[in-house]
């Protein structure tokens, strides 16, 4: 009985491609696992306020988000920034308009702006926010 059920399991998983190696690593965090590499890996870094966001354009994987920009550290110079977030549940990060968030983008698919980096809401990101040091001035 047992050597049947890791059949069947095997058999659905296979049928539903979670052991395609590529499409079950493309939302994986491994690289993400330090600050340092999430600030090295980042096109954007930077605290702002969620202010709004796009629908998924057609035949893209990603939804763009907007913020008021507070402070930046990578990437950012103006008040406003438009970052790429992947609209799979796996590799997005669900942002809720009008909170605050320190944000890692990048414009790299599939990850752009996911759970995998450092993003995090404010009340999370003390101490990421201690460690980025001095931030650049915004224009």
């Amino acid at each position: 009985m047992l050597m049947v059920s890791k059949i069947f399991l095997s058999t659905l998983l296979l049928a539903i491609g979670l052991t395609d190696s590529s499409a079950f690593a493309k939302c994986r965090c491994e690289y993400f696992h330090t600050r340092e590499n999430a600030l090295k890996e980042a096109d954007k870094v930077f605290l702002g306020e969620a202010i709004s966001e796009t629908k998924q354009p057609d035949g893209q994987n990603y939804r763009i988000v907007y913020f008021a920009v507070e402070r930046a550290w990578k990437g950012v110079t103006g008040l406003k920034a438009g970052i790429k977030v992947g609209v799979d549940p796996a590799c997005g990060y669900a942002f809720v308009l009008n909170k605050t968030y320190l944000v890692f983008s990048s414009e790299k698919s599939p990850h752009y702006t996911s759970g995998c980096g450092f993003t995090k809401w404010i009340g999370d990101a003390a101490n990421d926010i201690k460690a980025l040091g001095a931030s650049t001035p915004l224009k």
